[in-house]
């Protein structure tokens, strides 16, 4: 009787610990179940809330920049006030406003200022060879002695050399006419080195009316401030060169500052 009441006792005891076990197994698999989604929300919001706070210092940084900016032009104004009171007081005319308060208010300054204040800031030339004939030998510079334009006066009509005002790029460009049975080769030079070469060819005159023929030559080119620029001749000693400038062609030598750097 007692071995049967023990094997009964273990039996409801195994059979309690099997059905708790299995309860648990399952409780902690909902659990799971639940917290899973939460936990990936909760890393998703985290990531998040990190960019937004990497956002906010980068706000933060542009509003310092722009404040900045703000002061600087408030600074401006102020002043530009001040001249603006000051010239009021004196009650001077719109024609003695100083090239400072032209930059602000040009629509008060006379159409002479602003084409000074151009013209004080354009580099560019113009020559040409009023007559020249004769054999040229390599190494003689042109001399370019009738000036159209000088602005800037970087062209030298003494030496037929362009020096450069100003740092910047410049064009130049330049034109031989030659007389018939000539062939002439001309080189421009920077600073005494060859850039480019050019060749005028005109054929002997066959009839009573005389050939001729021209040649041109065109770069662009940096230059720093003190640099030069001239047109040399590049004939050979033996070859003839007979350069002119008449009513078939004139000889010419240009250039021209066309961008600051």
């Amino acid at each position: 009787m007692h071995y049967v009441l023990t094997l009964f006792i273990l039996n409801c005891v195994g059979t309690f610990f099997w059905v708790h076990g299995n309860i648990h197994s399952e409780i902690a698999d909902e659990i799971q179940r639940h917290v899973s989604p939460i936990l990936a929300k909760y890393s998703e919001l985290e990531t998040i809330n990190l960019e937004n706070q990497r956002k906010i210092v980068e706000l933060q940084n542009e509003v310092l920049i722009l404040k900045q900016e703000n002061d600087f032009k408030t600074s401006d104004l102020l002043e530009v006030t001040q001249q603006l009171q000051k010239l009021s007081q004196a009650k001077l005319a719109p024609n003695h406003l100083s090239g400072d308060i032209c930059q602000y208010v040009d629509e008060q300054c006379p159409r002479k200022s602003r084409e000074d204040r151009q013209t004080a800031h354009t580099i560019a030339f113009s020559a040409y060879i009023e007559h020249l004939g004769g054999n040229n030998h390599v190494g003689n510079t042109l001399l370019y002695n009738k000036v159209l334009g000088n602005y800037g006066n970087g062209y030298d009509t003494n030496t037929g050399i362009f020096t450069a005002p100003e740092t910047g790029i410049y064009a130049f460009l330049w034109v031989t006419q030659v007389h018939h049975g000539s062939w002439c080769s001309t080189r421009m030079l920077r600073n005494g080195f060859i850039l480019s070469m050019t060749a005028s060819y005109a054929k002997a005159a066959s009839t009573s009316l005389t050939e001729s023929g021209s040649g041109t030559g065109f770069l662009i080119t940096y230059m720093n401030q003190g640099d030069t620029a001239s047109v040399e001749m590049n004939n050979p000693t033996s070859t003839p060169c007979n350069i002119v400038s008449n009513d078939k062609g004139i000889t010419t030598f240009s250039g021209w500052k066309i961008a600051r750097i």
